[in-house]
């Protein structure tokens, strides 16, 4: 994976509706370059990466995400060549601004 954290905002990915943070002086001082996103409505929001020539192995993907939001609303998913999903994990309710959990 290129970039797994954002270090060059949102270079080898594909994006949709946010955009990268780096803020020393809030609450999120300790987490680097982070995506962002805030409303008070509903919105789609899409991050994916497409990686290639990979070995064949067993592999662990994961994100970490923080705020308050509704159980089920966002999900972890890897797809095969053709949009297939090969995993899924739909995250649990966001705990509040700041807090973060991490879905593997």
């Amino acid at each position: 994976m290129q970039n797994g954290e954002f270090s060059n905002g949102t270079d080898s990915w594909n994006v949709t509706n946010l955009e990268p943070e780096s803020n020393p002086d809030d609450k999120m001082k300790d987490y680097g370059t982070y995506l962002y996103k805030w409303g008070d409505s509903d919105y789609t929001i899409t991050v994916s990466q497409e990686i290639s020539n990979i070995a064949a192995g067993k592999y662990t993907v994961s994100v970490e995400a923080g705020g308050d939001y509704d159980a089920d609303v966002f999900s972890l998913q890897v797809l095969d060549n053709s949009g297939n999903t090969l995993a899924s994990k739909n995250f649990t309710a966001g705990r509040g601004w700041g807090m973060w959990d991490t879905f593997k």
